[in-house]
């Protein structure tokens, strides 16, 4: 009877929807729980627990763009290897001369070491300011629609994936650069 008279009240029929829209989003658990305890008989759900399924495959597709980045960042350090060998073969005569002149290999291989990081730095800065600048667009823009929708695709900037890619790119740079520079060690 409470119901019936609650949504007589506002003018609703008995299977309307209504939202409730919390200015306190960290809260939303405790407030569903208090609501539920208020109204036994509503049914009381979020927005996540509404589209559960879209948030699943926003959650899968993230997951899948993030490896995608990183099988990127992989082949992207087998260029650095080609180049810094590529690099050394084409010095091959200035390494042998500062040999002579008293330069170590260790100092040769140090040398080709720090051209791959600054290689694979430049590279990590540039792709993640284009990555941020094309996520600033896609929120302010919408320039990609969800498929057979005429909704924006979502994407957020999130400190856990500049973590991740930078962290990805930062140890596969130490490894590329290290193998590449062994080249220089064997002149």
């Amino acid at each position: 009877e409470f119901r019936r008279v609650l949504f007589r009240s506002f003018g609703l029929n008995e299977h309307a929807c209504s939202e409730i829209y919390f200015s306190d989003s960290e809260n939303t658990s405790s407030l569903k729980q208090e609501i539920e305890d208020h109204f036994l008989d509503f049914k009381v759900q979020s927005h996540n627990e509404i589209n559960e399924t879209l948030y699943k495959m926003i959650q899968s597709e993230k997951l899948a763009v993030t490896l995608i980045m990183i099988m990127i960042i992989i082949i992207s350090a087998f260029n650095v290897i080609s180049s810094v060998v590529m690099l050394v073969i084409e010095k091959e005569n200035d390494i042998k001369t500062l040999k002579f002149l008293g330069l170590n290999n260790k100092g040769a291989q140090s040398v080709f070491f720090k051209n791959g990081l600054l290689l694979n730095g430049i590279g990590l800065f540039i792709g993640s300011t284009i990555g941020t600048v094309l996520i600033i667009l896609q929120k302010n823009l919408a320039l990609i629609k969800v498929g057979g929708m005429n909704l924006a695709y979502p994407v957020e900037i999130s400190g856990s994936n500049y973590i991740i890619i930078l962290g990805t790119g930062l140890i596969v740079a130490v490894l590329s650069s290290y193998l590449s520079s062994l080249a220089a060690r064997r002149l």
